[in-house]
This record gives structure tokens, sequence and C-alpha cells, in this order.
């Protein structure tokens, strides 16, 4: 049965007190203990086993019940419904699958950002910019562009060749040592200086 600060809150049949007016330190219950209307506590609740609340039970934090977590029967769902932000705080933040053995996002303290697709990192920040790994598609249409007054720079490594494409066909080429190609994929290259070929 339950106890207050010593006293018994169940009848020695087993039936339940309705009413308990006495101010206790310790709640104690040794089996099974239902509380029918509302438990104020000032100190700490210790729950060495877990709190079991069902489906649309909420747990609410703030004086209006401004952060909520619960389940609907169908989703999981951690609510910000007062004023102020939802933070997460962390030196080192992942969001992963539900097994942990896929991660969605990650991101450390000082360092990058990384969003991935199927446990694959596509997107990462660093110290001077965004590193993307695979191709990048616009759905209707896009526009690249800088701030006004900066020019744009298209850089790829040493050694390699630029291709602009429609499709699978080439309209423009830049190969390694800066000759231009124009319909065309392989330059023929001048020994006088730089090629310009259509």
């Amino acid at each position: 049965g339950a106890t207050a600060g010593g006293h018994a809150l169940a009848k020695a049949d087993g039936s339940n007190i309705s009413t308990y007016a006495g101010s206790f330190t310790t709640l104690a219950a040794s089996g099974a203990a239902t509380l029918s209307s509302t438990l104020a506590v000032t100190s700490k609740i210790t729950a060495n086993g877990g709190i079991a609340l069902g489906d649309n039970d909420k747990a609410t934090f703030g004086g209006s019940d401004d952060l909520q977590i619960y389940h609907n029967g169908s989703d999981s769902i951690v609510a910000d419904v007062g004023t102020g932000n939802l933070k997460l705080l962390g030196n080192d933040l992942r969001i992963n699958n539900a097994d942990s053995s896929k991660s969605y996002f990650s991101a450390t303290n000082g360092g990058s950002a990384i969003i991935y697709h199927n446990a694959a990192a596509k997107l990462a920040t660093s110290a001077t910019g965004v590193i993307v790994t695979g191709a990048v598609e616009t759905s209707a249409g896009g526009t690249f562009t800088t701030a006004s007054g900066n020019d744009l720079n298209i850089v790829y490594p040493t050694g390699r060749s630029l291709f602009i494409k429609e499709g699978s066909d080439t309209h423009v080429t830049v190969d390694n040592a800066g000759n231009v190609g124009i319909g065309v994929t392989s330059i023929q290259a001048s020994a006088a200086g730089k090629t310009l070929e259509t």
C-alpha cells in the first residue's frame, strides 16, 4: 500500500481513503497507488522505474504548460506552445533514426553542421562556406548570384576541365590549359596561345 510520512493512505480492508489532509515529505508505494486528483510537489520527483503516460497524456513544463511532450496515439510530439524559442543545447548534436544506425543531422560546437541522405553526408558547413557532395539540382530553374560588386568564381581542381551541358549535350568546354570549345568536348590546342574552338 501507499504511505505518506508514515501514515497509511488506505484502509485496513484495502479500500481507498478519499481525502488526506496531512502534509508529508515522503510518499512511498509498495504496490499500486492511484491518485485521482492533482499531486502537488515542491521538491524533486525520483522515478527510478520510469513514468508511464498514456496516449495524449502530456508531460508539461512552465507556468502555462509552455513545453509539452506526449504521444497522441500516432505520433510522438515535442511542442513549444508558449513564448520564446525551443532550444536544443549541446556541444555535439545528433539527430538519428530510431535505432541510431543512420544520421539525419549532426553539428559540432565550433565545427561543421552536416545534413545526411540515407546516412551519407551531402551538405556540410565549413569555415569558408559549404561543401556539397553530389549534384545540386533546382526544381524550377535557378539562378546563382553574388552580392553586388562581387565577382562569380567557378573553381575546379588542377588538371580537370569545366563542361556546361544541356542534358547530355556539351555546349561549352574549358580544358585544364584554359582553351575554350563551343559545341565540342575535345579541343585542339594552338602552340601560339589559348584556343577558342567552335
